[in-house]
């Protein structure tokens, strides 16, 4: 009863043994008993009211085989399984292919995102243009490629350009990267082994120019900022900014939420005490795996963030489940990002979107709200060592060093202030989606706030 109500699907594994081979006679429910049964229980369920639960939108449509997760009885070589295989070509078809010239598996050249890809065919063809005008093009081909020690004496010479060019360790870095996933006899073995001279010459130019460090963001730079944002009417960034602070989120990762994603209680009553959350590159939606491989990684609100409840609560009542949260590209992000900073005058600080991370990481450690192990989990940081260099509590000072007495002193009021100016939204949300159903208009969560603004400010 508690798996019904709650949307629980229940998968059960059979697992061989000597006393339970998992077959026919083990399972005791002859074929046509257990039809039968389940027809009984199909109609019991369709008198059911469907929980909204992250599969509500399907669940009503599922066959109870499914909706209880159960595994029915069924002779080898079912055509049901045979269905779905061309469901499956289909979508597989689409995946992108390696160029005809690449020595490349699809599998191969789909193991990195779209955008990671681009970069490197970028940083590949801007060297094999330099190789061109040298006249040793012959040696980059991925045809008949060349030896490693003479791909490793032209590559080095390639990276002394960029070096005196001004370029960053991460360009550098970034053309060995690319050069070693395109031509995949130079990526068998360590760098150090395959291409000795790029690695020494790396190894240079990051003792002579490091790369640029990251500096964490305040929070209070952040409040002051999510205010310019409400006061522009960038209410999706403001709660974008609020919710990235607090959970660590990459800036990718928190524009791509989706309303399914949001953790929350059974039903559309709010069990109390129940900490809402993000589920994090959930399997099944068609989204990739997180940056370092994770799926389905969960990460709960911390009880700070609670005035951005109200809001999350109404939005999920009342989008789509698979209709977008945030309604934000990382462009898009970046560029309200700059603007606000600009109007809070915290642009001298020179941070970022992804500074946010560092920043409530920072701030958590500086605390001693998290231990550094905590960090890392939420983070979600493989190493702890990777989580250390995103903590940074000495420079998390000096940034807040940096704010005057008098920003130090507004930013104590903001909370309040998005406090109330979101729960005064928030009532209006549902009146919102009534008003532009009826009108014909889209539901987005962009839109929805946008009307509950009109409603709970109309004399603006």
């Amino acid at each position: 009863a508690y798996a019904l109500a709650s949307g629980c699907r229940v998968h059960v594994r059979w697992i061989p043994s000597e006393a339970n081979v998992a077959g026919f006679p083990s399972r005791r429910v002859p074929v046509v008993d257990a039809d039968i049964w389940l027809d009984r229980l199909t109609s019991a369920l369709d008198s059911l009211p469907v929980p909204r639960t992250l599969h509500n939108e399907t669940y009503a449509k599922l066959p109870v085989q499914d909706r209880l997760g159960l595994c029915p009885v069924r002779p080898h070589g079912d055509p049901s399984r045979e269905r779905k295989r061309p469901r499956i070509i289909a979508a597989r078809s689409i995946l992108p292919r390696p160029p005809a010239s690449s020595p490349l598996s699809s599998l191969e050249w789909n193991s990195l995102k779209p955008g990671v890809r681009t970069d490197f065919q970028n940083h590949s063809n801007r060297l094999l243009e330099w190789a061109r005008s040298q006249g040793k093009a012959h040696l980059m081909s991925s045809t008949s490629p060349a030896p490693p020690s003479s791909i490793d004496s032209i590559v080095v010479q390639y990276l002394d350009l960029l070096f005196f060019d001004g370029a960053n360790i991460g360009n550098g870095e970034k053309v060995v990267a690319a050069l070693r996933f395109l031509l995949p006899h130079l990526g068998v073995g360590p760098l150090k082994t395959e291409l000795p001279r790029c690695a020494r010459s790396l190894r240079s130019w990051k003792k002579l120019a490091p790369g640029h460090m990251r500096l964490p963001i305040p929070f209070e730079a952040v409040l002051l900022m999510a205010r310019e944002m409400w006061i522009a009417h960038e209410s999706l960034a403001c709660l974008a900014l609020l919710i990235q602070f607090d959970t660590y989120l990459r800036p990718g990762e928190l524009c791509e939420i989706k309303v399914l994603q949001l953790i929350h209680a059974p039903g559309r009553s709010i069990v109390p005490g129940m900490q809402w959350g993000i589920n994090v590159r959930p399997s099944g939606i068609g989204l990739p795996a997180s940056k370092t491989g994770g799926r389905n990684e969960a990460l709960l609100l911390h009880a700070r963030c609670d005035l951005v409840l109200p809001i999350l609560r109404a939005l999920f009542a009342n989008l789509p489940l698979d209709a977008p949260l945030f309604d934000l590209t990382v462009a898009l992000y970046n560029k309200t990002f700059q603007a606000a900073a600009k109007c809070a005058k915290t642009a001298h600080l020179e941070a970022t979107p992804y500074a946010v991370r560092h920043g409530g990481a920072s701030r958590d450690y500086f605390e001693q709200n998290r231990a550094i192990a905590d960090i890392k989990l939420r983070g979600r940081w493989v190493t702890e060592e990777s989580a250390r260099r995103y903590q940074k509590s000495a420079l998390y000072q000096k940034q807040r060093g940096l704010l005057t007495s008098l920003q130090l002193k507004q930013s104590k009021e903001v909370l309040p202030f998005l406090r109330h100016q979101f729960l005064l939204v928030a009532n209006h949300i549902q009146n919102a989606a009534k008003i532009l159903q009826r009108k014909g208009q889209p539901v987005t969560a962009s839109s929805l706030l946008s009307k509950a603004r009109e409603l709970a400010h109309p004399q603006h």
